[in-house]
């Protein structure tokens, strides 16, 4: 609840990521993206790790970047638009994205 720790479960999921903790990673930006915090960067985040968990977690993957490449909000980011696009562009051959 402190607003001086915005953020905070962003950087642990991307601690987790380093480690090759996907799953805890997961939860951590799940965390963070149900507290409205850094959302663009938290799904793109979480779509790599759930590609990273294998072939059941495609489709929520997607979903996440699919988010993170549209994303609009006052705080988007162009590179990750642009390394969300680039996934969406290699995992069409995968699965039907839209």
């Amino acid at each position: 609840g402190d607003p001086g720790l915005e953020g905070l479960d962003y950087y642990i999921g991307i601690c987790q990521m380093s480690r090759e903790a996907y799953t805890e990673a997961v939860e951590s930006f799940t965390a963070a993206i149900e507290a409205g915090s850094m959302l663009q960067h938290c799904h793109y985040s979480r779509g790599v790790c759930r590609l990273m968990l294998g072939d059941q977690f495609i489709e929520s993957a997607q979903e996440d970047l699919v988010y993170a490449s549209g994303y609009d909000g006052a705080d988007a980011d162009a590179n990750v638009k642009l390394q969300a696009d680039d996934l969406l562009a290699e995992l069409q051959g995968v699965i039907n994205v839209p």
